[in-house]
């Protein structure tokens, strides 16, 4: 039976540490801003270059779109960015002011028009934003153009 105490202990410590590991994993300080590319007919855009910058420090963050149009950029401090799209054939996208928060994830979706690479679609107005994906679902944010 003294061997039964012992093991009792150990599995009690596994335990608690496993909890530990799971709220230090809760405590995520980064936001992401993801979202889907589709051209002007609304057809879906593989191989879209999406950036996101932070207008603060001018770092580049970035994620080419998958087979169903889609981007993730994750793992972004909070902040204000600048995030553009470009692919041969089609006007290079940018929307400033996108504002990554802690832990929440921002949805940028984003239709490109044909033309140039050389010309650019450029959104500055104010916009209220929908969280989709963060516990906040459904919270409005409020974001402002540059």
């Amino acid at each position: 039976m003294k061997i039964a105490q012992p093991l009792t202990t150990g599995v009690r410590i596994a335990l608690l540490l496993a909890a530990c590991a799971v709220a230090g994993f809760a405590q995520e300080s980064r936001g992401t801003i993801l979202g889907r590319v589709v051209d002007d007919a609304g057809a879906v855009m593989p191989g879209v270059e999406v950036k996101a910058i932070n207008v603060s420090t001018n770092v580049t963050a970035g994620a080419i779109t998958n087979s169903a149009g889609s981007y993730n950029i994750p793992f972004l401090l909070p902040g204000k960015y600048r995030v553009t799209a470009e692919i041969t054939g089609f006007k290079k996208f940018v929307r400033d002011g996108v504002e990554v928060s802690v832990s929440e994830s921002v949805e940028v979706n984003i239709a490109m028009q044909v033309g140039a690479v050389t010309e650019s679609v450029e959104t500055r107005a104010d916009t209220a934003q929908l969280d989709t994906t963060g516990p906040s679902r459904g919270k409005l944010s409020a974001t402002s153009g540059a």
